[in-house]
């Protein structure tokens, strides 16, 4: 089985949202390793009323837990409608729990 790290963290949607997903990096949060499980859920502002859903999007063949591979994982935004948010969306007042499992 071996030993996984995990990190809940505070994330803050970008000043100009590119569609696809803002991309995450293993080692940001790890030093190194990889993406094991990646989770988002809905987001908040200072009204406590967020706007989007926070997705996890897996770059195409990449496998858990693979070092040549398992390293970034994008994060879709994507409102009730279920529209991803447009390109250039300022999305700075939008936060996300985000838990992140690997190592």
């Amino acid at each position: 089985m071996g030993t996984r790290l995990i990190c809940i963290a505070k994330y803050a949607g970008p000043a100009a949202y590119v569609q696809g997903g803002e991309s995450l990096n293993a080692t940001s949060f790890f030093g190194g390793g990889s993406f094991d499980k990646v989770a988002g859920g809905a987001s908040f502002n200072a009204n406590n009323s967020g706007n989007y859903n926070i997705g996890v999007r897996y770059p195409t063949g990449q496998a858990a837990n693979n070092t040549t591979g398992g390293q970034t994982v994008n994060l879709v935004f994507t409102a009730a409608n279920g529209t991803e948010a447009a390109n250039n969306t300022n999305l700075s007042g939008e936060y996300a729990w985000i838990e992140m499992i690997g190592g």
